[in-house]
């Protein structure tokens, strides 16, 4: 996971990153101004998202290497430092992952939790810190007036984002993806993250044009943004048959090693296609079955896990190939402390008979919940859930105990396309 302190090798060196990748020359500048290295294994991890801590350690080290407090280096934790100094420049005010600081401990150093190691950092959170950093601690002014309406998906962004996302994209330093879309949820990449990391070399450095985003390059990289990939986009509801009332149908083919929306395979990008389809069906939206009375959806893909459904295992199935695709590769395994955000979840009580589906859609401890101690002799562990047949209703964010879970369902199978 480490950035990694040494340089010996060009970014031409890693198999992952020929001479003619596009991020190529990002990388070979990042390597050589000593900010990121690549794996043991001789790649460098080009598609692979960038952890929070990874982006903290990339940014100190191209523009705040002045406030490092070398002193305050935690052994135990390659992150602490580099965290650490990024939080005292004032850098990661706003950002999601600063959930992940507790104010608690008396020891600052160890006031992280280990998770900002790999939390994935959107592009939210990075046009936060570069907002911060830049704007704040740099004090580079830029006209941000007509930026809003430059980037195509505005609206969508949280009010809390708007000022960075306005900043970084008139400066250019955090722009759009084609189409002028700037997906704030999506990871960046490693790839991306070397790119951007080489702006801010440059206005450290005093090469930066601010606000000519054309000469300094408006993408963080080719790929496309599929803006045709969006939920709605691949969600086809038609009139129902065979006694349902509607019809679901999924557009979109499962490509390996990515989302359905050709996004990486992260927590924060699956939890982004989630939030797409709640807001589509919201908590409390009629779905249900002929038993409870809900509204009757059928899903008709044969190969999901799920198979031909209605009721919980319709909406299981459609979310689930919202998220992966038709014609995802599934393993399964019985560990629901092993689940991951995305995985469909076939509940089963051999000894009653009842059955259900649902699909996880995070993870928590009720102790830390309310602010308490773990205690170790306690499981207050439990997971997210989102179902389509809670009472003949939609819902989102019910949590389930994992105690309770394994003993009402204790014959459950998961699902998982990871």
């Amino acid at each position: 996971m480490a950035c990694g302190l040494t340089v010996g090798v060009s970014a031409a060196t890693f198999s992952d990153v020929p001479s003619s990748h596009w991020a190529s020359s990002y990388v070979e500048r990042a390597v050589t101004a000593n900010i990121v290295n690549g794996y043991g294994d001789g790649t460098y991890g080009i598609d692979d998202s960038v952890k929070a801590a990874e982006w903290c350690k990339m940014f100190v080290s191209a523009a705040l290497m002045s406030e490092y407090k070398a002193s305050n280096e935690n052994a135990y934790f390659w992150w602490a430092v580099w965290v650490r100094t990024a939080q005292d420049a004032g850098t990661l005010e706003g950002t999601e992952f600063v959930k992940l600081y507790s104010t608690k401990v008396t020891d600052n150093e160890y006031a992280w939790y280990k998770d900002v190691a790999t939390h994935d950092i959107t592009r939210f959170d990075m046009a936060q810190t570069i907002y911060k950093l830049v704007s704040g601690k740099l004090g580079k002014s830029v006209d941000t007036s007509s930026a809003s309406s430059s980037i195509t998906d505005w609206a969508a962004i949280p009010s809390q984002y708007q000022a960075a996302v306005a900043y970084c994209y008139a400066s250019g330093l955090l722009t759009g993806m084609d189409g002028g879309y700037f997906n704030g949820t999506q990871s960046m990449t490693r790839g991306q993250a070397a790119t951007v990391v080489s702006r801010l070399l440059d206005v450290v450095e005093g090469k930066w044009e601010f606000g000519a985003s054309v000469s300094n390059g408006t993408v963080e990289s080719p790929v496309s943004n599929n803006t045709g990939s969006s939920v709605a986009d691949r969600l086809t509801i038609s009139a129902g048959t065979g006694g349902f009332d509607y019809n679901v149908a999924i557009t979109s083919n499962a490509v390996a090693g990515k989302l359905a929306n050709d996004a990486a395979v992260t927590e924060a990008n699956i939890k982004a296609i989630l939030a797409e389809i709640e807001a589509i069906f919201p908590d409390g939206a009629s779905w249900g079955s002929e038993q409870n009375g809900g509204t009757r959806y059928l899903f008709t893909n044969t190969l999901n896990p799920v198979g031909r459904a209605g009721g919980c295992g319709s909406f299981a199935g459609m979310v689930s190939d919202l998220i992966w695709g038709v014609g995802a590769s599934y393993t399964t395994h019985s560990d629901i402390t092993k689940a991951k955000v995305g995985d469909i979840v076939y509940c089963k009580n051999n000894s009653t008979g009842y059955e259900h589906w649902i699909v996880v859609s995070g993870f928590g401890d009720f102790y830390e919940d309310i602010g308490l101690a773990l205690d170790s002799s306690v499981n207050s562990a439990y997971f997210a859930k989102c179902d389509g047949n809670s009472s003949a209703k939609v819902s989102w964010g019910e949590k389930y105990g994992v105690s309770a879970f394994c003993s009402d369902y204790p014959n459950y199978t998961i699902y998982t396309a990871y």
